[in-house]
């Protein structure tokens, strides 16, 4: 800890030593209040500016901002305020600069108290302190110069010359960093005498040029721009193509047979049919690295479908031959989805196609699992011309039994006290037919302003396919006005023969029972290339 001053990192954390702040605490000891003094650097820490004038302070404070009792000043503007405008890591020096003049004059034949030899004993010991320890600049303990004490700026121009200068006498601890600017440096360095070999021959030289004179060594840091490995270190991945279906142009590595590959464009919502069609956004036209055994596929896409039908949906992965449009299924990759409700399910679909076969050593070819040939017989297949990956897909194609929710407003409903029986007129059928038995249906809101509110499940007993009563209901006589009823629905279930309507690469949004807003949901392609 330094004896003549009391450093402080300005934060902006709220506490103590926040930038904001007019009060801080100091440890040194002194005389008096007036040889207290406060400085602010910028955050560099090269410019120092006087802090302490009269703040007006009272209290604990003198006149001039110091609580000798606790060692605090206190400031009449903070740090961060003009003119200083300090930031956070700037520092706030307080240090003691204790008169040079004589503090106690001893007289002959006069009373020596010991105060005065305390003092006089102090004077002669802080000043050697401040000196020491150049309490009032950037400088260290224990010596006047200290590290990082003196930057360029405080060097005149060929003021130092080599006769000054005693052998191995500047060190890096005596140069501030970033103190040696381009100004200060000769046209020329050679560091051949160093352990590592980095000599510039001609004004001419352009690093990133091949050069036998070059011979780089060591670890290149990550955070640089390396490998962070003292040799080359390689990955199983040797190329990767991905990005949106939106038409754009990919480039590949530079060792890749293509240097571009387009992306697939998809612009519209696909509606699937009955028969197998492709699936938009899902061809890639590759040739794939002339290092790779197995090339991943990856699609990811949407599905949807209309708000009531069972939607079952059959997917099969084709490639063709290569230079060819003649097609073979990859039969081990179908997959089917299906299920009562799609509304722009995201699926991610993948498939890793090979040139060879570890389990069976001997073949060749696998079509029904994608692999084209083998790396140690490429006559049979090499897999070097282009080839066109896709997905095709089609809806079952039979209508399939369910049943369906129905969605009808209601026109009119009336509360009866007695036997707590609701009766419901709806605008369309809630039902088709007389089912001979009672139904379940859901009542919903929101009924504003009614007294007693209906919302829930009901037995509902069937009147005709517009109208039904439900039991029971507490609640008085009510009448239920046009605008209690305007939001309120009956939900009811019937059974149905439904196609599965499929949609993909839609996010669907329902607005009622019977339209279906698409928007559209652009697919994923991704294509890497592996060892």
């Amino acid at each position: 800890m330094a004896l003549s001053y009391t450093e402080i990192t300005l934060d902006n954390a709220g506490g103590a030593t926040d930038k904001d702040n007019t009060e801080f605490s100091f440890t040194f000891d002194f005389i008096n209040t007036g040889d207290i003094k406060a400085i602010v650097s910028n955050n560099s820490g090269t410019t120092w500016t006087s802090v302490l004038t009269n703040s007006g302070a009272t209290g604990d404070f003198d006149s001039k901002g110091i609580d000798s009792t606790n060692k605090k000043i206190k400031l009449a503007a903070a740090p961060s305020a003009g003119p200083t405008n300090a930031v956070a890591g700037s520092l706030l020096r307080i240090y003691r600069a204790s008169t040079l003049n004589a503090i106690v004059d001893f007289q002959g034949g006069s009373r020596i108290a010991e105060a005065d030899l305390d003092n006089a004993y102090k004077q002669g010991l802080f000043c050697a302190q401040e000196v020491s320890e150049n309490a009032s600049t950037l400088g260290g303990s224990g010596a006047a110069l200290g590290d990082n004490s003196v930057d360029h700026n405080h060097i005149v121009t060929d003021a130092v010359r080599a006769d000054e200068i005693q052998a191995n006498a500047v060190g890096t601890s005596e140069i501030a960093n970033d103190s040696v600017t381009t100004a200060k440096t000769a046209n020329t360095m050679d560091f051949k005498t160093e352990g590592s070999t980095i000599i510039l021959p001609s004004a001419n030289r352009n690093l990133s040029a091949t050069d036998a004179n070059y011979g780089w060594t060591g670890t290149v840091p990550v955070g640089r721009g390396g490998t962070g490995y003292s040799s080359l270190k390689t990955s199983n991945v040797l190329e990767k193509i991905t990005g949106p279906c939106d038409g754009t142009t990919v480039y590949r590595t530079p060792d890749a047979p293509n240097s571009t590959f387009v992306m697939p464009n998809v612009s519209a919502v696909q509606n699937v049919s009955t028969s197998w069609g492709d699936v938009s956004g899902s061809a890639a036209n590759i040739i794939p690295h002339a290092e790779a055994t197995r090339i991943e596929y990856e699609f990811s896409f949407t599905v949807s479908k209309d708000a009531t039908s069972q939607a079952l949906t059959y997917f099969r992965l084709m490639a063709t031959d290569e230079g060819s449009s003649s097609a073979t299924e990859v039969d081990h990759a179908r997959f089917t989805i299906g299920g009562p409700e799609f509304n722009g399910t995201l699926i991610h679909f993948k498939w890793v196609f090979g040139r060879y076969d570890s389990s069976i050593p001997s073949a060749h070819t696998d079509l029904g699992m994608g692999v084209f040939g083998s790396t140690s017989s490429l006559g049979a297949d090499p897999w070097n011309g282009s080839r066109t990956l896709y997905l095709q897909c089609k809806q079952e194609a039979d209508a399939l039994p369910t049943l369906a929710r129905r969605k009808s407003a209601i026109s009119a409903a009336q509360l009866t006290d007695s036997g707590d029986v609701l009766a419901i007129t709806t605008a369309t059928n809630w039902i088709d037919l007389d089912p001979g038995r009672t139904e379940i249906v859901k009542v919903s809101g929101p009924w504003s302003g009614a007294t007693t509110s209906p919302v829930g499940y009901y037995k509902a007993t069937y009147v005709s396919n517009t109208q039904f009563t439900a039991t029971p209901l507490a609640g008085g006589d009510e009448t239920y006005s046009s605008s209690e009823i305007e939001d309120a629905y009956v939900y009811s279930w019937v059974p149905s023969d439904h196609l599965s309507d499929t949609r993909l690469h839609a996010i669907p949004h329902h607005t009622d029972e019977a339209t279906l807003d698409a928007q559209l949901r652009t697919p994923i392609l991704t294509i890497t290339s592996v060892k």
